[in-house]
């Protein structure tokens, strides 16, 4: 059975740390293509010595990468 997909329609409705399923609902993208980004170079993540097996990533360190990366 599928999980619904959240849908965030501002900033501010996103989660102060993001999953992968968060960054996949949020990018509109599936969790294994979420997933291959998460872990791509320099993509913001918490160090995993820190949170175990989870990956976490930073809201505000997503939204400047997400600056940092658009084409303009």
């Amino acid at each position: 059975m599928a999980l619904a997909k959240k849908i965030y329609k501002s900033v501010e409705e996103l989660p102060l740390f993001l999953k992968a399923s968060d960054l996949a609902d949020i990018l509109q993208i599936s969790l294994p293509k979420a997933l291959e980004l998460i872990h791509s170079k320099g993509f913001p993540k918490m160090d995993r010595e820190l949170t175990g097996k989870r990956i976490i990533i930073p809201k505000q360190a997503f939204i400047r990468w997400a600056e940092e990366n658009q084409v303009l």
